[in-house]
């Protein structure tokens, strides 16, 4: 392309809009509106106010609401990578991967010392079933409304973004399912809330791209 074909391009380009609701504040709504519907449709958790005394509890909620705040950090650094956004998006992804390490040991460790009974009845279950259909479904419907944010920008990278897009609903979808979900074992994260994020993301990796390309 010559010179003064790109000049011609960018003059009459008009200038972007900034979108109506931010990318974070999409991110939060999607978490709170996952929680109202699980709780106005199967209920909260009917222990919760016992749940709560529990470090198992906090260990669960603490993962997936840094799982979340991590993807928003990451999506957002896709998506204006201008200025410090590179450093925190690396200590994010550092970040996640510390979880991911932290949720494999916390199983192994459980997989030694727990009763197998107990844990293979809260593994093998309709209700990890449920979970996982839940956080899919309602994750694969917030893909849609967050890439219509995120197209708002410039992201450079259609692959990762289009995957942190998909990271991002299913933990936002994971926060909200959690304060109806009875179990706090390391390995039902691992299995019951990571499994449909991973999948997620990569069904977001394969079909997002073309969609956010520019």
């Amino acid at each position: 392309m010559k010179t003064k074909d790109l000049i011609t391009i960018l003059s009459n380009t008009g200038i972007a809009k900034k979108p109506m609701v931010s990318m974070q504040n999409m991110a939060m709504f999607t978490a709170v509106i996952s929680a109202i519907i699980i709780a106005l449709t199967y209920g909260v958790r009917p222990d919760i106010m016992l749940a709560i005394t529990t470090a198992q509890f906090w260990v669960k909620t603490l993962c997936l609401m840094l799982s979340m705040l991590c993807g928003i950090i990451i999506l957002r650094g896709l998506i204006m990578p201008a200025g410090p956004s590179s450093m925190r998006t690396l200590g994010a992804t550092s970040m996640l991967a510390g979880l991911a390490i932290m949720v494999v040991c916390l199983s192994m460790f459980e997989l030694i010392w727990s009763d197998h009974v107990t844990l293979a009845a809260s593994l093998i279950s309709s209700n990890t079933l449920f979970c996982m259909a839940y956080i899919t479904a309602l994750g694969a419907l917030s893909i849609p409304v967050l890439t219509i944010i995120v197209k708002q920008y410039a992201p450079l990278d259609a692959l990762k973004t289009a995957t942190a897009i998909g990271f991002l609903a299913g933990s936002c979808v994971a926060l909200g399912y959690s304060f109806h979900c009875m179990v706090d074992f390391g390995s039902y994260i691992l299995i019951a809330y990571s499994a449909p994020i991973i999948m997620l993301s990569l069904a977001a990796r394969k079909i997002l791209p073309k969609y956010l390309s520019w």
